[in-house]
């Protein structure tokens, strides 16, 4: 039996959408050591959860270390008109808006 199952890996996706940047490392630090001793469905679901534990991870660090500037002209003009942003960067805020 492994140490981390199906409910606690349900567990934590549930709360990761809120989680904030220590939680999130906290959680991918659990599983992934535990990957190898897991059954093939609860590693395929793991795997998943740690893609998208990852991402919430960017995000969230991407979000906190917009520059100032770039911060203060996103607040008066249009996400598009910002050159200095990264295409993908400008999805992204799109998408927290």
């Amino acid at each position: 039996m492994s140490i981390i199952g199906f409910q606690m890996l349900r567990s934590i996706e549930v709360d990761a959408d809120c989680a904030n940047v220590q939680q999130l490392k906290s959680y991918i630090a659990r599983i992934r050591p535990a990957l190898p001793g897991l059954v093939i469905d609860d590693r395929e679901y793991a795997e998943a959860l740690l893609l998208k534990l990852e991402r919430l991870l960017s995000d969230q660090m991407v979000t906190a270390t917009l520059p100032g500037d770039v911060a203060a002209s996103l607040s008066t003009a249009s996400i598009d008109s910002v050159p200095e942003l990264h295409h993908g960067l400008a999805g992204i805020l799109r998408e927290a808006a």
